[in-house]
């Protein structure tokens, strides 16, 4: 690996909607993420751990701890037209499919040949 893990300040530059959190929260997310990204090429390696430790805040609700975590699919589950009734579902996959940094990281993952499927095309 000749690249190096992104610092919280490149990451915020390159995902601002993620400024707010903390940097020492970042660069944990950050070092996590890198070791799921090895063997990469230089030019997706730090992309690759940027896209992969946003994916993670936001599925871990990090980027909104007190609300659905944005980027996570919420689907009208239920209509009633009497007394006006509609119910929400969430969905809870925990695929890298369920938010738009997690689709991101598997492109650069195959691309990289990392072999990663999405949970919902994977046929066991």
């Amino acid at each position: 690996m000749a690249y190096t893990v992104p610092t919280a300040a490149e990451f915020k530059a390159r995902h601002a909607r993620f400024a707010a959190i903390a940097d020492g929260t970042v660069n944990a997310y950050l070092s996590e993420a890198s070791a799921s990204v090895t063997g990469w090429s230089d030019a997706d390696g730090p992309a690759g751990i940027m896209y992969l430790a946003a994916h993670l805040m936001i599925m871990e609700g990090a980027a909104a701890p007190t609300k659905t975590a944005p980027g996570i699919g919420v689907q009208i589950k239920k209509v009633k037209a009497g007394e006006v009734e509609t119910e929400f579902a969430v969905d809870q996959s925990r695929g890298f499919g369920a938010t738009v940094y997690g689709e991101r990281y598997l492109e650069l993952a195959n691309r990289n040949g990392a072999g990663l499927r999405s949970a919902a095309v994977l046929v066991v």
